[in-house]
């Protein structure tokens, strides 16, 4: 799938391998293109007043704190992922690895990661 990203105005190219994600696959409309996100009760795609008013029913229903925005998915999504940040760069459109960086919110997922490697390199190198 190729389309341009709201980040830079449609001047950048986003591309992803939809093989990844048979999920979507199933959801995609018979010809592959249109919108994702259909608001049931028009048939139509949801307006982004609409999704972020929905959002924050459901976020204050399920009890998140009213700083959690959708948006913060995408960061835990890229940044847990345990990609590296080159590949997270490119995935998010970002230009600067400065944004890039501002992603970086999982401390504690990723000092647990580090945990994780450390322990398992421990198991495998000789005592002494």
């Amino acid at each position: 799938m190729r389309k341009p990203t709201s980040k830079s105005n449609g001047n950048e190219i986003t591309e992803h391998d939809l093989s990844h994600y048979p999920e979507l696959l199933a959801e995609l409309p018979p010809r592959g293109v249109g919108p994702l996100v259909i608001d049931e009760r028009s048939g139509l795609p949801w307006k982004r007043s609409h999704f972020s008013r929905t959002f924050r029913e459901i976020a204050r229903a399920s009890g998140w704190p009213d700083g959690i925005w959708n948006m913060d998915s995408r960061a835990g999504a890229v940044i847990e992922a345990g990609a590296a940040p080159a590949d997270v760069m490119r995935t998010a459109t970002h230009t600067q690895m400065s944004t890039t960086m501002l992603y970086n919110r999982g401390s504690v997922v990723q000092s647990g990661r580090v945990a994780e490697l450390r322990t398992a390199r421990r198991k495998t190198k000789p005592a002494g």
